[in-house]
């Protein structure tokens, strides 16, 4: 994590890694947001370069969850394909490869 032109490492005893990183006198508080008030607020904060980066993320995963996955492509075709008559214990036998 960069802070204030050092570097804080966190070891894996994180209680450890903060209070090292409190006593040289460099990390940050941080807390969660919950709100977009909140999110929007943190964004307004950050430099030119953050904020590029994070638009780049954001068009990403737009992007991914716009996609759907291969199974849900899948499901989207087999969505009402079934022939009206056809048991259950036929289209099992079918995905079996008994028919």
């Amino acid at each position: 994590m960069q802070i204030d032109g050092s570097i804080c490492t966190v070891k894996s005893n994180m209680s450890v890694g903060l209070r090292s990183c409190r006593r040289q006198g460099r990390c940050a508080k941080i807390r969660s947001m919950s709100s977009i008030a909140e999110i929007e607020n943190a964004i307004e904060k950050l430099p030119a370069p953050q904020v590029d980066e994070l638009a780049g993320w954001l068009e990403t995963l737009r992007a991914r969850r716009a996609t759907p996955t291969p199974i849900e492509s899948w499901l989207q075709c087999a969505r009402g394909a079934a022939r009206s008559g056809e048991t259950t214990g036929k289209v099992m036998a079918l995905t079996r490869g008994e028919e």
